[in-house]
């Protein structure tokens, strides 16, 4: 026998598909996705206040937790005074970075942001569930760090670092373009809270990475506490345990174990300050700022690439009165070569190619550059000439390999094209040459 309960079920599922719209159905489930009060309420026995100085901040989204920090301006972090930010010139760190809108910048309304989240991942799961913010007012710094209680309060705290960013002139972050201004713009749409961070941003390990890429294996914002600001971390929380530890809070609130992300966050803040002034520092005074070779030639570089050549030539040339292996003393020395070319300065350039050869004799763009220099500028095409020899002589020396053929085509190449430069008179003197050569 059939059962009856089947038949009835198909009845009810029939029923209401034809009979009821969209609409009607979606007011059906009204009652059970719009409650007036589905966040869970903030337990009493969380005491905040007590271990984190802060105060329940109220939002028109919502309350989060403000805590908040000062420090006077001339607060030393490390070996740099906080302050120390001011006294270079904005332009400075337009080229730090890269970033012309920084040249008119009020720095008193810089703001440092740093978060910790629920996740080092990123993606759409992970939650940033505390903002850090510092900024300069008067002759204090300020941090207000918002945190948020429990996940109900996402919106409240983006609510008050929307209305903190509003005054902000730019910002200053440690891989903030990857991670935390990317998560907080993740954040802001999941939310549906229409904001977009569209102020100048300098993101110190893009300005570190840039420096300190040779001498330093890594440049994680604590290795460069240590090697470059001089400051080192006793009882600090490991970045990898956030996230457990605030889970640890939102089951336990125990407002006692997220004591030291706070702080965490704090020391990460403060670090910020004082890299941007000594980044700033070492771009506008490289030579009495920096003083291991492989910091003038990584800053150097990034000179090259911003077309400031006179102050990548000093650069190089600082680093090159420095002990230096013989590998990378050749490659600045091209490079040295090459911001000489832009400058102009050709007596110079001819000087610093020549010096190449004398160290590495199989290094061909030297040969290539010079006999450019006796082509185009001293018009001396037989002393070209002479050079393309020297490099096919030393070409046949080597190895042969598709590099070298190539290279080979490539002189022989420029050879002839040269020699149809030539005048009758210089012909003469070029077979006098060979006459001699042969003898």
């Amino acid at each position: 026998m059939e059962n009856p309960k089947i038949f009835l079920y198909f009845d009810i599922a029939s029923y209401w598909g034809h009979c009821m719209e969209i609409k009607d159905k979606l007011r059906g489930f009204e009652p059970f996705l719009f409650r007036r009060d589905t966040s869970p309420k903030i337990s009493k026995e969380d005491r905040l206040s007590e271990f984190i100085p802060g105060e329940e901040m109220r939002t028109p989204s919502g309350a989060c937790y403000l805590a908040h920090t000062e420090f006077p301006g001339n607060h030393i972090h490390g070996s740099v005074e906080l302050c120390s930010v001011f006294g270079i010139h904005p332009e400075v760190y337009g080229w730090t970075s890269k970033d012309p809108r920084f040249s008119t910048v009020d720095l008193n309304h810089l703001v440092f942001i740093d978060t910790e989240t629920t996740g080092l991942a990123g993606g759409t799961g992970t939650v940033p569930f505390l903002v850090g913010m510092g900024w300069f007012e008067g002759n204090v710094f300020r941090i207000e760090q918002f945190f948020m209680r429990d996940y109900h309060e996402e919106r409240p705290l983006l609510s008050a670092v929307k209305d903190r960013l509003a005054n902000a002139s730019a910002l200053v972050s440690f891989n903030g373009k990857a991670f935390d201004l990317y998560l907080l713009r993740t954040r802001f749409i999941l939310s549906r809270m229409p904001f977009e961070i569209t102020l100048p941003h300098l993101d110190l390990l893009f300005t570190a990475r840039r420096i300190w890429k040779y001498r330093l294996n890594e440049c994680t914002l604590c290795r460069l506490e240590q090697e470059i600001l001089g400051f080192s971390r006793e009882t600090d929380v490991p970045s990898t345990l956030i996230p457990s530890l605030y889970f640890d809070y939102l089951r336990s609130r125990n407002a006692q174990i997220i004591a030291p992300i706070f702080q965490h966050n704090v020391l990460d803040i403060l670090s910020l300050v004082s890299l941007t002034s000594f980044c700033g520092q070492a771009y506008a005074f490289p030579k009495q700022c920096l003083t291991h070779p492989l910091d003038l030639i990584g800053i150097g570089q990034s000179f090259l690439a911003l077309s400031r050549y006179r102050e990548a030539v000093e650069c190089f040339q600082k680093a090159l009165s420095l002990e230096l292996p013989k590998d990378i003393r050749k490659a600045v020395l091209i490079r040295l070569g090459f911001a000489l070319k832009h400058l102009g300065e050709w007596e110079n350039m001819l000087r610093v190619w020549e010096h190449v050869i004398q160290e590495a004799p199989d290094c061909y763009l030297a040969y290539e550059e010079i006999a450019k220099y006796h082509e185009h500028r001293s018009r001396n095409i037989p002393k070209a000439i002479e050079v393309v020899e020297q490099a096919l002589s030393q070409l046949e020396r080597g190895p042969s390999s598709w590099t070298q053929n190539v290279m080979r085509n490539q002189f022989l190449y420029r050879m002839e094209r040269l020699k149809r430069k030539l005048s009758p008179r210089q012909w003469e003197s070029i077979d006098l040459f060979h006459q001699e050569y042969e003898r």
